[in-house]
């Protein structure tokens, strides 16, 4: 890891604090992932919209976990409420990923050496997605903090959804490869 993630605030020594560590193992990570997908979403909405057909970490998926979201916590309240610590882990988890799959991105530890970390992991560290070729980091849990603060209620999409497309549009132009949006841009008469 180096600054390349975050310019000007990266801080070394959080990337080496245990709990970090512990946090981060990609085994952990892909267990919560999994643990999201078999247990937590189906009970979310068991009669809303069904699952798209899609893979994990597409754009289709990715709205359709927004919408969980959305029913899950729908204010901070519910959101920092300790017996749903583990869901909204699930959650940062999954949007993390979708970030690295999707953007590009790299997982460290955005603990300023000034400030607290996320209060969703008791200020201890606060998982941020990075990207070497470009672009300010997304603090993940900061994504969900937007989403439940959004006017009119909870709006996973429009706070993470669009922020995961928009990346992943700049991923995708900053290595020179056509995106999906890129095709309805030129159906459009846009390009």
């Amino acid at each position: 890891m180096n600054d390349a993630l975050n310019p000007g605030y990266f801080n070394e020594q959080a990337q080496q604090d245990p709990l970090w560590i512990a946090w981060a193992q990609p085994s952990r990570i892909a267990a919560q992932i999994d643990l999201l997908f078999a247990e937590s979403l189906p009970m979310a909405s068991p009669e809303g919209d069904p699952r798209p057909d899609a893979e994990r970490f597409s754009h289709d998926m990715v709205g359709w976990v927004c919408e969980q979201f959305d029913d899950l916590f729908p204010d901070w309240e519910a959101l920092t409420e300790p017996d749903n610590a583990d869901l909204a882990d699930q959650f940062v988890c999954y949007f993390g990923e979708a970030l690295r799959a999707l953007a590009g991105g790299e997982w460290f530890n955005e603990d300023y050496e000034t400030a607290p970390g996320s209060v969703l992991y008791d200020e201890k560290f606060t998982p941020a997605i990075g990207y070497r070729w470009g672009n300010s980091p997304d603090d993940i849990t900061s994504l969900l903090f937007d989403a439940v603060e959004a006017d009119g209620g909870t709006d996973a999409f429009v706070s993470i959804g669009s922020e995961i497309y928009s990346r992943s549009v700049d991923y995708a132009h900053e290595r020179g490869v056509p995106h999906e949006i890129d095709e309805e841009r030129r159906k459009a008469g846009l390009v």
